[in-house]
């Protein structure tokens, strides 16, 4: 396995290797208890202008306890875009979270 965290919950790690499929295993990294996806848009040829990293800190007792998001790293975007793609993520967790199936893609 490629999982450092020992107490990864198995559906945390179905949810990041479905991370992996969607988002290519090179944008979904774990640190710690965190998730980390890159997201950038998909441009044909050239370097993508905007870009973001999701932080999913997942606590002791996920999924039953819901991940808190942050936004580790941006390019391109304003703070008003940034507060956007947090409120949504969080918005998503409110929704999804605190389940026992997880909500790592619902919230990506």
């Amino acid at each position: 396995d490629n999982f450092p965290c020992a107490d990864m919950s198995p559906e945390a790690d179905e949810e990041i290797e479905l991370l992996k499929a969607i988002y290519g295993d090179e944008a979904v990294e774990l640190r710690d208890q965190r998730v980390l996806v890159s997201l950038q848009p998909r441009v044909g040829q050239g370097t993508a202008l905007v870009s973001a990293t999701v932080a999913l800190c997942l606590p002791d007792g996920y999924p039953a306890v819901g991940p808190e998001v942050t936004i580790e790293k941006s390019r391109g975007l304003m703070d008003s875009g940034v507060s956007a793609l947090t409120a949504a993520a969080k918005a998503a967790v409110e929704q999804y979270g605190a389940g026992e199936d997880g909500c790592l893609c619902q919230v990506m």
